[in-house]
């Protein structure tokens, strides 16, 4: 009798066990020691600021610290529209760049604050070809010191080292996906490229000293 009571108990106990633990596993942590993530990411206000669009990787060192790296690509054109007869002009740019940071969350639970800083190289070239009158050749001028606007955005030519610090909260739709925003503040040093044309060189090149800020979105995908 007592068998059958026992045997009773194991029925309804193993179900409730094994129920208790799936709620276990999906209530958390969300963060381990071991994890690796493949980031995506993505400026929602401006290609050329400190972070651009990128894809990335996160290796989690402990509970709360992860590093993180990534490239990023950028590439942009424009048509010149020119007046009947005239031949239009183009303009274009294109950044490309790595980057490298770490993060500090402030807990392991399924909506997790964090702060962090990172370091940006990035290298941009532009290209510039004004509409040209009826009959007359097009010049073409690489990396103009003057830049280049295309689709509301502000391009120049050359090479910038960004460092800075960043804050953000993530959002763990499950353990393996994750939705991230943040923001990210920092200092630009910049040194442009020479501009070179058919007609004429700019002799030497022009550093510059700023601060800069960007917002970003993040999609995380866990191995």
């Amino acid at each position: 009798m007592k068998a059958r009571w026992y045997a009773a108990l194991l029925c309804l106990a193993i179900p409730g066990s094994i129920a208790l633990a799936d709620d276990m596993a999906s209530s958390g942590p969300y963060i381990t020691t071991g994890d690796f993530d493949l980031l995506f990411n993505f400026d929602v206000f401006n290609i050329a600021s400190f972070l651009p669009n990128g894809v990335g990787a996160r290796y989690w060192i402990s509970d709360a610290v992860a590093i993180r790296g990534g490239v990023q690509f950028a590439t942009v054109d424009q048509t010149l529209t020119a007046p009947a007869g005239e031949t239009a002009g183009s303009q274009s740019a294109t950044t490309i760049g790595i980057t490298g940071g770490v993060e500090y969350h402030l807990t392991q639970t399924q909506i997790s604050p964090y702060i962090g800083g990172e370091v940006n190289f990035t290298s941009t070239s532009v290209s510039s070809t004004p509409v040209a009158e009826a009959g007359a050749a097009q010049i073409t001028t690489s990396d103009p010191t003057a830049g280049v606007t295309i689709n509301g955005n502000y391009y120049q030519g050359g090479l910038m080292l960004g460092v800075g610090g960043l804050a953000g909260v993530e959002f763990f739709v499950t353990k393996g996906v994750s939705l991230g925003a943040e923001y990210r503040l920092g200092w630009d040093l910049k040194s442009l490229y020479n501009q070179t044309s058919p007609s004429a060189t700019a002799a030497g090149n022009i550093n510059s000293f700023g601060l800069s800020s960007s917002g970003g979105l993040t999609v995380s995908i866990k191995f």
